[in-house]
């Protein structure tokens, strides 16, 4: 497997290739145009809630708010897409409601 480097300097938030890997890219590829996988799609999913988003990780850089920002925000992404995946659709939506005829 190809491994890929980012320039040095590069700011922790930005930090991708060090936790990106080409299937990574591939699966996410395949999802666009509709040819994944199912492991494919899982994978891609993966990608986007947990390693792009940082879900699981602490948002809170100490002495820098606004990585501390970036990464809060990064976070909610992950947050909702984990929110929509999981919650019952009553909850998210409400009660379907009776539809009328006037």
């Amino acid at each position: 497997m190809r491994t890929y480097r980012q320039k040095a300097g590069t700011p922790p938030a930005y930090r991708i290739a060090e936790i990106v890997t080409e299937a990574d890219i591939q699966a996410l590829r395949a999802l666009e145009q509709g040819q994944a996988s199912p492991d494919q799609q899982r994978l891609a999913l993966r990608l986007v809630t947990v390693k792009l988003s940082g879900v699981y990780d602490q948002a809170a850089v100490i002495g820098h708010t606004d990585q501390t920002y970036f990464r809060s925000g990064r976070s909610f992404v992950g947050q909702m897409l984990m929110k929509f995946l999981r919650a019952d659709l009553t909850q998210l939506l409400g009660e379907p409601h009776a539809e009328t005829n006037a």
